[in-house]
């Protein structure tokens, strides 16, 4: 069969189904022009020509909203019976998901600072695509934190996305955190199955050892990160989802997950020197005496 996109356009739908109405114009023209047909054949044809225009119009229309509740009924209805109440509601808002992230790529790169403390530089770049059958509503955003370090404050240094330069914009100091001005043209429409892209990039000052996590608000397929670091660093790259244990390693502290994180599971990256690590190990060391 084949898959209806673009909200099943119904419009389309009628264009495909024009035959339909043909059939009911070429009776409605016989009866009119034709004089001469046996008794009754005149009433037939008028009935014929009026039940397919309505035939035409439903099938354009009303079949599309009858399938779409009978695919909503049957998918409650499983759910319903196959999980405990506790994930019933857990399920649904899965299924509700109309934007995904079908690209993720993260970089990260950790620069020495003065007094033990390190600038964290990330830069994101996610491919956005509607995967519903209507047209579904997204807002570009972004908010990092404020670790109140004095010798640097956390910055955003660009945020853009598909129509804007990445350069033009604003941001506002809320508690602990640097965000994004809410702006309501910021609010873009994504048609079914169309793509919409944003980058940006921010640095935070943290400890030497330390660790960043990132959560999104949209599910986010099959992410890469990658981290550059300084000498004597170790990185440790996490994925908060069961399918950590399928994290694919590409390259030099580059990573790869194979599987979708859900909105709020985030990516974790942790680093520590290396010297240390080992001082602290060797803390469990058996101490030997001499005889």
């Amino acid at each position: 069969m084949e898959e209806e996109t673009s909200e099943v356009k119904w419009w389309e739908r009628l264009r495909r189904l024009s035959w339909l109405p043909a059939i009911g114009a070429v009776c409605f023209l016989i009866v009119y022009f034709v004089t001469t047909l046996p008794s009754g054949i005149p009433i037939l044809l008028s009935t014929i020509g009026s039940t397919v225009f309505v035939v035409w119009i439903l099938a354009g229309t009303v079949d599309v909203w009858l399938k779409k509740a009978i695919l909503r009924d049957v998918f409650k209805a499983t759910v319903g019976y196959l999980l405990p109440p506790e994930l019933k509601p857990e399920m649904e808002w899965v299924y509700k998901q109309d934007i995904i992230a079908i690209k993720h790529r993260q970089s990260c790169k950790l620069t020495p600072l003065e007094n033990d403390l390190v600038v964290l530089r990330v830069t994101i770049n996610r491919t956005f695509q509607n995967v519903s059958q209507h047209m579904a509503k997204m807002k570009p955003t972004l908010a990092i934190d404020e670790w109140f370090h004095k010798e640097r404050q956390s910055q955003i240094l660009e945020f853009g996305y598909t129509g804007s330069n990445g350069k033009n914009f604003g941001c506002k100091r809320r508690d602990y955190t640097l965000n994004i001005e809410d702006r309501e043209e910021k609010e873009v429409e994504l048609p079914p199955r169309a793509t919409f892209d944003t980058w940006f990039t921010y640095e935070e000052v943290k400890h030497i050892n330390d660790e960043h996590f990132i959560t999104f608000i949209y599910p986010t397929h099959s992410p890469f990160v990658e981290v550059e670091a300084f000498e004597g660093i170790n990185i440790m790259v996490g994925f908060a989802m069961h399918k950590q244990h399928s994290l694919k390693t590409v390259g030099m502290n580059k990573y790869e997950l194979t599987g979708t994180l859900l909105p709020g599971q985030q990516i974790n990256i942790r680093w520590y020197r290396e010297r240390e690590s080992q001082e602290w190990l060797k803390l469990d060391e058996p101490k030997t005496t001499k005889g």
